[in-house]
């Protein structure tokens, strides 16, 4: 697959050692409950990319030859000393034994303190779960930052240049994105832009108004705010 740079993993929304199960949720819900379907009134041209891309990813002998095909096309990773076995951090107590990186899934090295600025090695993404931001001098929750920004969100590693979302409702616990395409629910993945940079998963999606475009609901599970906290204290502009 050519098709603008995009594997059939990006074009699925799912990482490259998804098992075959997630792959075909993921086809599903973006092919029916988001109504991409030509039937459902989608667009048929998208719809022929998520076909071919099932087709090679549902069949163990095509997806074993593509995965073979993608791996030539990229330079030899720097080999990684084995990381003791550590369970997988999830959004409830998040790094309390640091193992992989929620995003790429490299190896992480065991963190004696874990700080607002501490990133991954790998792919760059914060470590800082969100869930221990601090709250704002009064002891309230940190209003919401109202003002739109545009954004990046990247839904695997490794990817180039992502999908161009624009932010709605940005707060310190969560963010709504508007994106072209639909993104499948449960997706963990990376968000860069001027305010904030976060590994999120999102929970909810729909499509928004008429122009296409599709309403992403996504939760803070990692994030670095680079401004000044103060940012989120008043909504003008």
């Amino acid at each position: 697959m050519s098709g603008a740079r995009r594997t059939w993993y990006q074009l699925l929304h799912v990482q490259p050692d998804a098992p075959v199960e997630v792959i075909r949720s993921s086809y599903r819900t973006i092919m029916q409950r988001l109504r991409v379907h030509p039937d459902l009134g989608g667009d048929p041209e998208t719809a022929r990319l998520l076909n071919e891309a099932w087709a090679v990813l549902g069949d163990p002998a095509r997806r074993a030859a593509y995965d073979r095909e993608l791996a030539s096309l990229r330079a030899p990773a720097p080999e990684r000393p084995p990381a003791a076995a550590a369970p997988e951090p999830t959004a409830t107590g998040l790094y309390r034994s640091l193992g992989t990186c929620l995003f790429c899934k490299a190896p992480l090295p065991p963190l004696q303190r874990l700080l607002p600025e501490t990133t991954c090695d790998t792919c760059g993404v914060p470590l800082f779960p969100a869930s221990r931001l601090p709250a704002s001098p009064d002891g309230r929750a940190l209003p919401r930052l109202t003002r739109q920004h545009q954004a990046r969100l990247f839904t695997a590693w490794p990817q180039d240049a992502g999908l161009a979302v624009e932010t709605r409702d940005l707060s310190p616990i969560g963010v709504g994105l508007l994106a072209p395409v639909p993104v499948a629910p449960s997706l963990v993945a990376r968000l860069e832009s001027d305010v904030c940079r976060a590994v999120v998963r999102i929970v909810s999606v729909r499509r928004e108004g008429s122009d296409g475009r599709y309403l992403l609901g996504a939760e803070f599970l990692t994030v670095l705010f680079p401004r000044p906290r103060g940012a989120f204290v008043s909504t003008r502009a």
